[in-house]
């Protein structure tokens, strides 16, 4: 039962990390031909609430190539994205770097995929107890379909943060400076599923991330 759960988990991880190699993909792509920093911000959210993700996929890595508009993690950030408003705030230019205050608020996914995990771990005791052994692909396939059903049950609760985005000018431009750890800009590109991983991550003793 515990390999299922961990399976489970593994899958989550792959799945996130797979969305956010999709994410500074994006970044890497916008906000290339802007002459004002807040410019290039601006067209970076702008570019989260409408990209398609499958074609973006179909040129990215194995792993980021299998995530398409209809995987379950796809519709959980296109469901946060619904909402996804913003404020850009105050900029601080030095030289050829700025740093861009965003205000935001998303739809947060967190409450959403601890239901499905949550139900997922029931399943997969159910299917412990009753002595099959479902193959990888089944427990996937388990984990996907509950995170839609409680993506269809689950009020979106609305999350609103604070955050800045670093710009770097190159050629007379300013882009999305990309080599800059971000997570809060993670969470909003993800609707906070890079956080929720992490948490759950910790409360299971970090077994979840084990290979």
């Amino acid at each position: 039962m515990k390999n299922m759960i961990n399976l489970g988990g593994r899958l989550m991880k792959k799945r996130v990390l797979a969305i956010i190699v999709m994410g500074v993909f994006i970044l890497s792509l916008i906000g290339c031909s802007q002459n004002k920093p807040e410019q290039a911000v601006s067209e970076l959210f702008d570019a989260m609430k409408n990209t398609d993700l499958e074609k973006l996929g179909a040129i990215l890595d194995s792993d980021a190539s299998e995530i398409t508009d209809q995987d379950a993690f796809v519709q959980l950030i296109k469901k946060s994205n619904e909402t996804l408003t913003y404020t850009i705030g105050e900029t601080t230019i030095e030289n050829d770097r700025a740093v861009v205050n965003v205000s935001c608020t998303y739809g947060d996914m967190k409450p959403v995929l601890a239901k499905a995990f949550a139900n997922y771990v029931g399943k997969v005791m159910e299917v412990a107890f009753s002595g099959e052994s479902p193959s990888d692909e089944e427990i996937q396939e388990m984990l996907l379909s509950e995170i839609t059903a409680a993506l269809d049950s689950t009020p979106t609760e609305e999350y609103s943060t604070e955050l800045t985005v670093d710009c770097v000018k190159k050629d007379g431009k300013w882009i999305i400076d990309t080599d800059k750890e971000n997570l809060k800009l993670a969470d909003v590109l993800t609707g906070n599923l890079v956080s929720a991983f992490s948490e759950m991550a910790d409360s299971m003793n970090s077994s979840l991330i084990t290979e």
